[in-house]
């Protein structure tokens, strides 16, 4: 498996943004979804309609993960390599 480049700009949340709206929501978003270490189709399904709704908020990790995820779901197929991409 190829090593992909870590991006140049911030993706994790600041403790601001931990600390209520939009960051709270999508930390424990996440938090929920990886907490057994495996995505279900009803988790990534429910990612995509959160990114889709705050699409516009000031956060660069909902760029990303809104690139990552459209990126992974293209095909309609989620592999056990995009799962581990994702999560």
């Amino acid at each position: 498996m190829a090593v992909k480049p870590r991006p140049s700009r911030r993706l994790s949340l600041s403790k601001k943004q931990l600390q209520g709206g939009i960051g709270a929501e999508l930390f424990t978003l996440c938090k929920g979804m990886t907490a057994d270490g495996a995505l279900t189709k009803a988790e990534i399904l429910a990612l995509r309609d959160w990114l889709r709704e705050n699409r516009d908020a000031d956060i660069e990790g909902v760029a990303f993960l809104s690139e990552t995820l459209s990126r992974i779901i293209a095909d309609g197929v989620v592999s056990a390599d995009e799962q581990r991409d994702l999560l």
